[in-house]
């Protein structure tokens, strides 16, 4: 048995089709359909570090003093890939720049960009007769929205335009959320079913879920947005917490709500031991 694990940065739960959202998402949801759907599912944290090491490890990231791209992961918190490691699975994940998520993260074997689908197709075809893990961190939910590969100077300056639009008042809000819209369908549509495909999905686990959401400012007195962690990393509020998590065992199987509040940290459960207090 493999498992693909799927994060989509910043993904509403409340923007798919299967969740009563307004995207177009049948792909997503007919995966709903053979799946274990979890209806409310809150993230460890706002952004993506903190959300990734506490969903991988199973500690919130104040134990494991976390909370920069450059730090290693402490030894004494196992995490998802080195406990697959000892198990004898193959390890493998592609994230949205190998320069960062993951750089001081060996047992993670980054294999490259997630941004590069093709490669991604290539790992799965090569490897899915063995047990592995494969984690893929799906970029293009992320401001800008645009489903271009980018270096960090291009996401930049798309970032910028998009935080620039956000200013120019209500209307333009709106467009901002029809280009999410797209791109939320997109992933849907165009880049997971090339995934499903490449899988052995009768010995393959697969679990998508997100690291946190989006805002643009909806709540009556948030200030316009000017800086990227003013959609995700400033706020607590539930469109930023609230994520999507639908589970699908090899073959599938009959659909399942559960209603009652998960949390992403309790996705990889930790063991006794725990990590001292951050320092």
């Amino acid at each position: 048995m493999s498992l693909i694990f799927i994060v989509a940065d910043s993904l509403r739960h409340d923007m798919l089709g299967c969740h009563g959202g307004p995207a177009r998402t049948p792909v997503v949801d007919e995966l709903a359909r053979s799946s274990v759907l979890f209806e409310r599912v809150i993230s460890a944290a706002p952004w993506t570090v903190p959300s990734l090491a506490a969903m991988l490890t199973g500690h919130y990231c104040h134990r494991l003093g976390l909370a920069r791209w450059d730090q290693p992961w402490p030894a004494t918190a196992p995490s998802l890939f080195s406990r697959a490691r000892q198990s004898g699975y193959r390890v493998a994940s592609f994230v949205f720049d190998p320069a960062y998520l993951f750089s001081r993260v060996p047992e993670a074997s980054v294999q490259g960009s997630s941004q590069d689908t093709d490669a991604v197709i290539a790992w799965l075809r090569r490897h899915r007769r063995e047990h592995f893990v494969l984690f893929l961190h799906y970029w293009w939910t992320h401001i800008p929205y645009l489903d271009t590969p980018m270096d960090s100077a291009a996401w930049r300056q798309g970032a910028e335009a998009v935080l620039q639009a956000l200013a120019w008042g209500p209307r333009a809000r709106q467009g901002v959320k029809r280009l999410y819209q797209r791109a939320v369908e997109r992933l849907s549509e165009a880049w997971l079913p090339r995934i499903l495909h490449a899988a052995d999905l009768d010995s393959t686990w697969l679990l998508l879920t997100a690291d946190h959401g989006e805002s643009w400012a909806e709540r009556p007195g948030c200030p316009t947005p000017t800086g990227v962690f003013d959609l995700h990393g400033n706020s607590l509020f539930e469109e930023v917490l609230r994520v999507p998590l639908l589970l699908r065992t090899p073959g599938g199987g009959a659909p399942r709500k559960i209603p009652q509040l998960t949390r992403t940290v309790d996705i990889l459960l930790p063991r006794k031991t725990r990590p001292p207090p951050a320092t």
